[in-house]
């Protein structure tokens, strides 16, 4: 894919709310069209959460995606997106790891999040996929956070441009993004489990209504989580809050 020159907003609820109603104005606006805001203030993470930005601090963007891959791949989607964002932040410094299904951990701390809005059209799937990626954001700042957070910042002690970063991370996003669509989650499942959090180790997944359990054994055809339950059954997760050795995406 070919990403657009990048739109910068002062300030706006979400990325992904803004560049939905951009495309239900004019749905011709083109694949590869990219919203990013100095400030947001009503961004929205898995399950409704918020994911806010202070002006100047951190990285929050949403760019379109016109495709005809196979609808089953969607899912994994956000994991393309995280395997990218890892890449980039090794490019400054920043050793992460990818966490299922939509985050990007160091340690065990969150330093991105990404959120992907199915809209489904006649010909082909359309999608908007909004990152959150923490910059800049101060130790003082990242513990007033109810989960455990990060940044670039607080990882190396430079602190970023955020327009550099946005930059780094669309170069790198076309050749993830296109490895997906040539062959899905399969295309990338090696590199995912390279740097995949807590592969092999105990784990629970809370969903809305109830508690999974078990052992966090591998990845399925599509990028569903597979979970070896005590009984010895082999559980597919498709969505859910991963939580390993303490950790919590």
């Amino acid at each position: 894919m070919k990403f657009e020159k990048t739109t910068w907003l002062d300030s706006v609820d979400s990325t992904n709310t803004y560049l939905r109603a951009m495309l239900e104005a004019d749905p011709s606006i083109p694949s590869g069209t990219v919203i990013a805001a100095k400030e947001q203030t009503a961004g929205r993470g898995q399950f409704g959460r918020t994911w806010l930005a202070t002006p100047g601090q951190n990285l929050t963007f949403s760019f379109l995606l016109k495709t005809e891959v196979d609808l089953a791949w969607v899912p994994s989607l956000p994991m393309a997106i995280a395997l990218a964002v890892s890449e980039t932040l090794s490019a400054f410094g920043v050793n992460a790891q990818v966490k299922w299904p939509n985050d990007v951990l160091v340690g065990n701390r969150k330093i991105c999040g990404i959120l992907v809005d199915n809209i489904y059209s006649k010909n082909q799937i359309v999608l908007i996929s909004g990152i959150g990626l923490n910059v800049n954001m101060p130790e003082e700042e990242a513990e007033k956070i109810d989960r455990p957070a990060t940044s670039i910042l607080i990882e190396t002690g430079v602190t970023q441009q955020v327009e550099v970063v946005l930059d780094a991370l669309l170069k790198r996003l076309p050749s993830w993004i296109g490895r997906w669509s040539e062959g899905g989650f399969p295309e990338i499942k090696k590199d995912w489990i390279a740097c995949a959090a807590g592969l092999g180790h105990r784990a629970i997944v809370r969903q809305r209504l109830r508690k999974l359990e078990g052992i966090l054994e591998d990845f399925g055809e599509n990028g569903e989580l597979i979970l070896k339950e005590e009984n010895g059954q082999r559980r597919m997760v498709w969505t859910g809050d991963l939580e390993t050795n303490g950790s919590v995406a």
